[in-house]
């Protein structure tokens, strides 16, 4: 692992990858770990690909994103002013002298 201007290669630990029959049984540990309940037995994974050096690219395309939600704010932005003037309107109506309507 390089650090800063260091160069020095050094290990910092070991990776150990299992698999498990259902993962949805696995008890959440921490932020981002799980571990076995029951007695549950890790597998070795038969598909593991390790890309030393790689850099992970983000799986969200952030302006897309953020596009939507635009989108989403704005319509519930019309949606709230909606329900405001129909409750505005039967408050009209309630305290004027127009028919009442059964509920």
């Amino acid at each position: 692992m390089r650090e800063g201007r260091n160069t020095t290669d050094s290990q910092r630990g070991k990776l150990k990858f299992a698999s498990f029959a259902d993962p949805r049984l696995l008890q959440k540990d921490g932020t981002s770990t799980f571990m076995p309940v029951n007695g549950m037995q890790a597998e070795a994974p038969t598909t593991v690909r390790i890309n030393q050096g790689s850099i992970e690219k983000s799986n969200v395309n952030s302006v897309i994103e953020m596009t939507r939600m635009v989108e989403v704010t704005r319509t519930y932005t019309q949606v709230a002013q909606l329900f405001a003037a129909a409750i505005a309107i039967c408050a009209a109506r309630r305290s004027s002298s127009w028919p009442k309507f059964p509920a």
